[in-house]
């Protein structure tokens, strides 16, 4: 999912992915109206680049891996609400990324904090 937050391909490109797709329809004859709202451009985004101090890289590498493991209250017919992270899995998550037991507590710390930023935003 984010390969490149760890050195990997870049995200992929909207526009381009546009027209790869559109030249793929004109030679099977199919009209590019079939791409509806999809094709239209994307909104340019202000980029703006983060640096991260060095001690923060564990932590902010165990939040993004947490990604997925969300948990959510699913009321009746309404929109999921965010409750937090699986520490479980974070615990998975430090184990597998041999990050050494000792810079849990601080990196526990460090997610939780994260976490308080991110609930707000994933529930409006």
């Amino acid at each position: 999912m984010h390969r490149w937050f760890e050195g990997g391909e870049a995200p992929r490109n909207h526009d381009t992915d546009v027209e790869r797709a559109a030249e793929e329809l004109k030679q099977l004859g199919i009209p590019l109206e079939v791409m509806g709202e999809w094709a239209e451009p994307e909104p340019k985004r202000e980029v703006s680049m983060l640096t991260l101090p060095m001690e923060l890289r564990q932590s902010v590498q165990a939040f993004v891996a947490c990604a997925t493991q969300w948990d959510y209250l699913t009321p009746g017919l309404g929109k999921p609400i965010p409750m937090g992270l699986n520490y479980t899995k974070l615990e998975s998550v430090l184990r597998l990324k041999g990050t050494p037991r000792r810079q849990w507590p601080e990196v526990f710390e460090d997610v939780r904090f994260m976490e308080a930023v991110a609930l707000p935003m994933l529930a409006a």
